[in-house]
């Protein structure tokens, strides 16, 4: 599984792409910064918006749901993928 961000026109999209059934799906609409938890529950955090008024975002991969986490952007998983850190 490859997930990465891309510009569709001038809106960012992240996209998870499989690689084994070659196919891609969207996960998330005007979104950008994908980090996938490394660990644990397969969840996803994203940054929306632009600088000054950005948001983290957590997806759960398996059961869609999504929910605003903070303000702030570029966020990233620990290692153990329990913690999950922005700025």
């Amino acid at each position: 599984r490859l997930v990465f961000a891309r510009y569709d026109n001038t809106m960012p999209v992240i996209v998870e792409y499989d690689l084994q059934q070659q196919a891609a799906r969207t996960l998330a609409l005007s979104g950008k910064e994908p980090a996938v938890s490394p660990r644990g529950p397969l969840r996803m955090a994203y940054t929306i918006g632009e600088a000054p008024s950005e948001q983290v975002w957590l997806l759960d991969l398996e059961s869609g749901d999504r929910r605003k986490i903070a303000d702030g952007a570029s966020p990233g998983w620990s290692p153990d993928g329990t913690q999950l850190f922005f700025r």
